[in-house]
């Protein structure tokens, strides 16, 4: 079981609420990006690009066609924010990890954990990037055992191994190599709601993810 960085981080919209969202930490995308829905939820305004996404080998994996401009936060009071512009893609990834797993907390108490359910399996809204690590990055590592914690302006992103059996063949190598199979690139009806209801609503399907793993 492969343990990858993820994060919980608050958002704000365009009326001034914030709402919470998982990110995941990827240095090997060269580019940050938010899923469609949760650009929706934030109604930010847009700005139209076509930019081409490469994957594996090269292989053109889809195109973008607008962007916007975020600003996010740790999910716990801080002063710490980071303003940047995200692709908007019809999909990111699949929920991650691949299914929740027992994690022994107790190593980590005494830090602030970035994502306190990483062991937990939910939707990735966000995928930080490597245009956009060197920001987030702050002075301490630690290590325990095959498992590495890095402290970040979102708490400690924790990310390694445990030491258990694969129940399937499937290995995701790259970030853009799991997303090829998810993306859909076409021109999605935009079905904008209320701020409010959409963060509930983003939040109901995170516990249908979760329960539906148990």
């Amino acid at each position: 079981m492969v343990i990858l960085a993820t994060a919980q981080i608050s958002a704000t919209s365009s009326n001034g609420e914030t709402c919470l969202f998982r990110a995941l930490i990827d240095q090997g995308s060269q580019i940050s990006m938010i899923s469609e829905e949760a650009a929706q939820i934030l109604s930010l305004p847009r700005k139209r690009i076509s930019t081409e996404l490469t994957g594996l080998s090269d292989a053109a994996v889809g195109t973008t066609k607008s962007r916007v401009y975020l600003e996010i936060r740790p999910r716990f009071m801080s002063n710490n924010k980071m303003q940047a512009e995200f692709l908007v893609l019809p999909t990111l990834i699949k929920p991650l990890p691949d299914e929740s797993f027992e994690f022994n907390k107790n190593e980590w108490e005494n830090y602030t954990l970035a994502d306190p359910n990483l062991n937990t399996k939910d939707r990735i809204d966000i995928i930080i990037g490597s245009d956009l690590y060197p920001k987030l990055i702050e002075e301490g590592v630690r290590k325990h055992n095959s498992i590495v914690g890095q402290y970040t302006i979102f708490g400690w992103v924790v990310s390694g191994s445990l030491h258990e059996k694969r129940q399937c063949g499937k290995i995701m190598s790259a970030v853009t190599s799991s997303m090829e199979r998810f993306w859909e690139i076409e021109e999605i009806e935009m079905k904008y709601q209320k701020t409010t209801s959409a963060c509930k609503h983003l939040q109901r399907q995170k516990k249908e993810i979760r329960m539906a793993d148990m």
